[in-house]
């Protein structure tokens, strides 16, 4: 099984500046650090499941503001080892959606992702995995209330998204339309 998947269209074209591919060249990849933790929390992710039937991933834990997160260990640009939220939950009732959060001094950046869901027990394995799908810079927001709303607005997308190919039974068609791809990473770097 690949747990990676790159989504290359937006339900809204409002978000086409914000797909994650897009994101990746233009500011993962340009800082050593940032594609280095990157690849951590890639790692973390794919050693991790989730739950089929509602799509929540295994290991979670809740912080001081009862949000659930993923933490590890990662090295930050001072070559520190310190704890880091690598993973958190968006509040959605219907479906669950992540973020993957890489902190910096001065940077927050964001990807943010979905997994399908067979509330039904339906065999979805070849598909089964994390659907990255949208990545953004919270610091380029300056404004609290419009950075929430971007992220609402692009996790909604996501969902949304998902929901589309899963209607569909994951069909070649719809995965052609939402340009779906596998996507490979190492320890050396990624292959997008």
């Amino acid at each position: 099984m690949n747990p990676f998947f790159t989504v290359g269209v937006p339900s809204s074209k409002t978000n086409e500046q914000f797909i994650f591919e897009k994101y990746l060249r233009s500011a993962i990849r340009s800082s050593r650090i940032t594609l280095q933790q990157f690849i951590v929390i890639l790692t973390k992710l794919s050693l991790c499941n989730y739950n089929m039937r509602t799509g929540i991933i295994e290991g979670m834990s809740e912080d001081s503001h009862c949000h659930k997160i993923l933490s590890i260990y990662l090295k930050n640009s001072f070559d520190e080892i310190v704890a880091s939220k690598i993973v958190e939950l968006l509040n959605h009732m219907d479906r669950p959606c992540y973020e993957i959060r890489i902190n910096s001094r001065y940077e927050k950046k964001r990807v943010i992702f979905t997994v399908p869901i067979s509330p039904l027990g339906q065999d979805i394995q070849e598909n089964e995995g994390y659907y990255l799908h949208f990545g953004f810079t919270k610091t380029d927001v300056t404004n609290d209330d419009e950075m929430n709303r971007l992220t609402d607005q692009l996790s909604l997308d996501s969902i949304n998204m998902i929901k589309n190919i899963e209607t569909h039974g994951f069909s070649n068609d719809i995965m052609l339309r939402w340009q779906v791809k596998a996507y490979q990473f190492s320890r050396r770097g990624d292959s997008l």
